[in-house]
């Protein structure tokens, strides 16, 4: 069930946002992350429901696209907020390197290199992909930890610097940054 309402709050949040979108820079973003979001937990569902290894296998790769594309937007919408340029080939640089772990994603039921080993197990009504990690997966900790740790340096910078932008959305984003730490450390410790 929490799996199914949260795949379902995702997509309402994605449509609501959709709807009354205004085209400027940081709405796109907004988008794109609740999109891959959307995208992200409907994966978790399919894990949830599925009967089969191959099943959770599909759905876990589903699940990896917001987990590959998500850091990257929202470090590119702290840029947007905090009024940082961006250059073209750092942008180029970021979603290759996503997009070559995401291609790692893509070998799990066929290699070893990104899940050694899988089996289905049971937590309650819901299905888990049990697997332990294959070498490529030591690639998507960079996509966590180094967006998070550029965010946050970033947003200090920003607001030691004192550049001319919203203190009200500055300590929002410190705040939402440290809840998303604080929630995939507490995430980690309940694994």
């Amino acid at each position: 069930t929490y799996y199914l309402v949260s795949a379902v709050l995702m997509l309402v949040i994605f449509l609501i946002i959709a709807f009354r979108f205004e085209a400027k820079k940081v709405n796109y973003y907004f988008l794109i992350i609740t999109f891959l979001t959307t995208i992200s937990n409907m994966g978790y569902m399919g894990i949830a429901f599925s009967k089969t290894l191959e099943e959770a296998i599909l759905a876990n790769k589903i699940c990896y696209i917001g987990g590959c594309f998500v850091p990257p937007i929202i470090l590119l919408l702290v840029f947007a907020i905090c009024n940082y340029k961006v250059p073209r080939w750092v942008l180029n640089l970021m979603f290759l390197y996503n997009i070559g772990v995401y291609l790692m994603v893509m070998t799990i039921g066929y290699t070893d290199l990104y899940y050694d080993e899988m089996h289905l197990d049971k937590f309650g009504n819901a299905t888990v992909l049990a697997h332990t990690y294959g070498i490529g997966h030591s690639f998507f900790y960079i996509i966590l930890y180094g967006y998070i740790i550029f965010q946050a340096i970033v947003l200090i910078y920003t607001l030691v610097k004192k550049k001319p932008v919203s203190q009200k959305n500055l300590w929002l984003l410190i705040l939402l940054l440290t809840i998303n730490i604080l929630s995939f450390i507490g995430s980690k410790a309940m694994n």
